[in-house]
């Protein structure tokens, strides 16, 4: 099936009209992961041949599931999948980091291969919201040439075209910042006991261990090292009270200026953690983003 450009930023707020026969149109998708069912909803944009993919990462626990920003990406012409992770909004098994991290792999490589989709294999974004951000990043950077190779890993697979990071939490930097200031410690498992509680099979003292135990294994500044090699918009949130530049942002940005990095750019918007009162300019800086990696 050939691949169609068909991205056009002037429908990012207005109807797209198509012909019948290549209306848009929403699939429900039920994969098998490891630990059984991952629910999925893609929503396909108008148009025939194959589209790039936008494949959102929504955050902890996940009320906020950013569907205004899939209904946005679909009208300029994107592909959107959207998916809850094992343990979550219906997803059987229990909930973990290690666990999300396993269920974006899946739906990846699902997004990549499954034919139905009429996806673009070579423009298949992440875009992650807070937690999601930690995942999205996570699994860019092991897909990475650079990463790869440092870890003699041989086996092939197919990596994003980029990831758009938006007020990432990087969990193992929170718990590590928690270890020596006790009131972020408190504040930090105060918002994960009211977000476990949406969630199966963990608790804000699991997630804390997991954490905690990732970050012994110093695993992001690890993947810092290669933070070069991945195309990433970081969207910063000036007036973010839930999760401090400093513990993921920050770090990032510097890493990417000491490499000498040129494809990694960082927008700060004057909201809070959610966008709740810039949920258009998070749209417009993302959409504008995603359009220029696909040029």
């Amino acid at each position: 099936m050939e691949t169609q450009t068909m991205l056009d930023r002037n429908y990012l707020w207005k109807d797209r009209i198509y012909p019948a026969e290549e209306r848009p149109g929403k699939m429900d998708i039920i994969l098998k992961g490891k630990r059984g069912r991952l629910l999925c909803t893609y929503f396909m944009s108008g148009g025939a041949g194959r589209h790039p993919v936008v494949i959102i990462c929504h955050g902890f626990p996940g009320n906020e599931r950013n569907m205004d920003l899939a209904a946005a990406l679909r009208r300029v012409g994107f592909h959107v999948m959207t998916f809850h992770y094992s343990g979550s909004w219906g997803s059987d098994g229990n909930f973990s980091l290690g666990n999300c991290l396993e269920d974006l792999e899946k739906v990846f490589d699902y997004v990549v291969k499954e034919e139905e989709l009429h996806a673009d294999p070579d423009r298949i974004f992440l875009w992650g919201h807070s937690m999601g951000g930690f995942l999205a990043y996570h699994m860019a950077v092991h897909r990475s040439p650079g990463y790869r190779e440092k870890q003699k890993i041989t086996e092939p697979v197919t990596r994003p075209a980029g990831a758009v990071l938006a007020m990432p939490a990087d969990f193992v930097a929170m718990m590590q910042k928690a270890g020596k200031d006790p009131v972020f410690r408190e504040q930090s498992l105060e918002m994960m006991r009211e977000g476990a509680d949406w969630l199966v099979g963990t608790s804000a003292e699991l997630l804390y261990r997991e954490a905690a135990g990732m970050g012994e294994s110093n695993l992001m500044e690890r993947l810092l090292d290669f933070v070069a090699d991945v195309p990433m918009l970081l969207i910063n949130g000036l007036e973010d009270d839930m999760i401090p530049s400093e513990i993921a942002l920050d770090r990032m940005t510097e890493k990417a200026e000491e490499l000498g990095s040129t494809c990694i750019s960082r927008i700060d918007l004057k909201t809070d953690h959610m966008a709740a009162d810039r949920r258009c300019e998070l749209t417009e800086v993302t959409a504008d983003w995603l359009i220029g990696q696909c040029r």
